[in-house]
């Protein structure tokens, strides 16, 4: 957490790719997962309509 410089205050929340990808959203496709993506620490995920 230290790493990520996200403050006393931040919220954690782990969620497994496979779940991402497990069509959470039936609209959308997973276009890209990129695990610790933002900071070193947050993934970020691009869907597509």
């Amino acid at each position: 957490m230290e790493d990520a410089k996200a403050g006393v205050n931040y919220g954690n929340a782990f969620i497994h790719p496979d779940f991402v990808r497990g069509g959470r959203a039936p609209h959308l496709d997973t276009e890209a997962l990129h695990p610790a993506g933002l900071r070193g620490w947050q993934d970020d995920v691009v869907f597509r309509r």
